[in-house]
């Protein structure tokens, strides 16, 4: 029998999967994410692990809300301040190439961006092998896909505009599971901007598929610099979380 909430490769039309409502995200970790500084190649930026206060930032009825935005940026202010997981350092200015770091400062993950696009929009991520939450000995290379998908009919097509009627996502694939980035379609610039980030569940039985939220990431507006991720540890790895938002958020700045 065929497990089914795996498939194995990025589809080449996405359909508007139904969403799994018996599985209510139920986030085991928070943190708050800096984006790294336009053309800044070096201070790194930080993702600081606000975890212990995750039951006052999270809604299970509301989700990220302003005033959970406004206590994690405070808290992000404190002295001392919450403990560093990881950071992020630009690679070049224009934002193409990105490591992710460990609190020591090793590279443990590389995002790139081709600047022509020529294979449809595809980015790639690296993580050398040993590195946790990565498959023990393998070196993994997620692709990432942006893709735009019309939300009447439920077709899609490589691309970057934001037209009407339309959301944005990212695509990606983790050890034959399909992962979605999806842009919040209810705001248009007015409170926070979220994005979703759901997992494909395959039931090749019955040949349905849903999607299952697994993580949410909120920040106070576009222009922002600062947000809030949570997400369920036991649905999605937290680095893969953590660096898929990133490289999406900075391909946004700066392309899409």
């Amino acid at each position: 029998m065929a497990d089914p909430s795996t498939t194995h490769s990025i589809p080449s039309s996405l359909a508007n999967y139904e969403l799994d409502k018996s599985h209510p995200l139920t986030p085991t970790h928070a943190l708050v994410v800096h984006l790294p500084t336009p053309l800044n190649t070096h201070s790194p930026s930080k993702i600081e692990d606000l975890t212990p206060r995750l039951h006052s930032l999270f809604s299970p009825t509301l989700g990220i809300t302003d005033g959970a935005l406004l206590s994690a940026h405070k808290v992000s202010n404190l002295s001392p301040p919450p403990p560093v997981k990881y950071k992020i350092a630009k690679r070049n200015h224009i934002g193409t190439h990105l490591a992710l770091l460990d609190v020591q400062g090793h590279e443990i993950g590389e995002w790139k961006l081709p600047i022509l696009r020529h294979d449809g929009g595809k980015g790639q991520l690296l993580f050398p092998s040993g590195v946790p939450g990565v498959d023990e000995g393998v070196k993994e290379s997620l692709k990432l896909k942006y893709v735009e998908s019309t939300a009447n009919s439920g077709e899609v097509t490589m691309g970057s505009h934001h037209g009407q009627g339309k959301r944005k996502l990212e695509a990606f694939v983790k050890n034959g599971v399909v992962y979605l980035w999806e842009v919040d379609a209810d705001r248009h610039g007015e409170g926070p901007h979220k994005r979703s980030l759901f997992k494909v569940i395959q039931d090749e039985e019955n040949a349905r598929s849903t999607k299952r939220e697994v993580a949410s990431y909120a920040q106070r507006s576009t222009r922002e610099r600062e947000g809030l991720l949570v997400l369920d540890g036991k649905e999605v790895d937290e680095i893969v979380a953590v660096f898929t938002l990133v490289a999406m958020l900075e391909a946004s700045e700066h392309f899409l």
